[in-house]
């Protein structure tokens, strides 16, 4: 295949992907319109008009993508180890007024599970926090009632799942526009588009939500791996693309996903074109068994 015809086949698959996020922000005007907590009720016009911006904003989504260092100033959330319990759950605090948003779990033995199928719970730890050192941390959303609704599943139900929604087209439209730059010229359309299906699976997208400590701005307990944990990545990344935009957005999971995603590529180049053999890069990436244990997140 020539490389004006990959190019092309590319820019119809993002067209795609673009038309079905599309579909996704008008649909979720509906569910916010079904939310019954009062917070939301009372600020409906100005969430209906955040969405409608986002929908007015597609037309540029074609603009070239540029990851520059400085383009975007980010105010992280950080998760930091409270050194002062032998608990393995982090307390998350914001950079701003430092108050703590959820209590730590005092189970070190039942967060093995979560982190790593370990019996050294100080070895899972160690793991969880290299990795959080790894990756760039927690961009916040810079509105309060956004954040709420991308954080308080059991408050905003409707709401949240609206932006879960949002969120799942969010990853896939930004990760493929992220994508033509760095590996339209060596790969083709089909392989790039593959190998995005495969790091936006539920379970990859669990792993980092866990890795982030994303599921602890929800406050979420289980001590199993579900898709719940995925949902809250979907869920924090579509709230977080209505207030912060497009650019902010593919910047940060620019650097957040595509170290995983080169990985993918090389897989999939060398022939490894399932979704197991991801899952098995996944899992030696994270360090976190559970990955390709062959069991599907219910």
């Amino acid at each position: 295949m020539s490389s004006s015809s990959n190019e092309k086949m590319y820019i119809s698959l993002r067209e795609q992907a673009l038309g079905e996020f599309r579909k996704a922000l008008e649909e979720s005007l509906e569910r916010f319109n079904k939310e019954k907590n009062s917070c939301v009720v009372m600020e409906i016009d100005y969430v209906r008009s955040l969405v409608n911006s986002a929908i007015n904003n597609l037309d540029s989504h074609f603009a070239e993508y540029k990851n520059l260092p400085g383009i975007i100033q980010e105010f992280p959330i950080m998760i930091e180890e409270d050194v002062g319990t032998t608990s393995e759950h982090p307390i998350i605090i914001d950079c701003d007024d430092k108050v703590g948003v959820s209590q730590a779990e005092n189970n070190p033995r039942k967060r093995k599970n979560i982190w790593k199928k370990s019996k050294n719970a100080k070895k899972a730890k160690s793991v969880a926090r290299s990795l959080r050192q790894e990756l760039p941390p927690v961009p916040r959303i810079q509105d309060s009632l956004f954040n709420k609704m991308a954080t308080s599943r059991q408050l905003y139900k409707e709401s949240w799942e609206a932006l879960e929604f949002v969120g799942d087209r969010v990853i896939t439209s930004c990760l493929l526009k992220i994508a033509e730059q760095k590996y339209i010229k060596r790969h083709t359309a089909s392989i790039i588009r593959l190998c995005v299906r495969n790091i936006a699976t539920n379970k990859i997208l669990a792993a980092y939500c866990l890795t982030l400590g994303i599921e602890k701005l929800n406050e979420m307990t289980s001590l199993k791996i579900k898709k719940r944990h995925a949902d809250a990545f979907e869920a924090y990344f579509g709230s977080y693309y209505l207030v912060n935009g497009e650019l902010a957005t593919c910047i940060y999971l620019d650097n957040l996903m595509t170290p995983l995603l080169n990985l993918i590529i090389e897989g999939v180049a060398s022939g490894n074109k399932k979704p197991m053999d991801a899952f098995k890069i996944a899992s030696n990436y994270f360090e976190l068994e559970w990955i390709q244990d062959g069991n599907k997140l219910t």
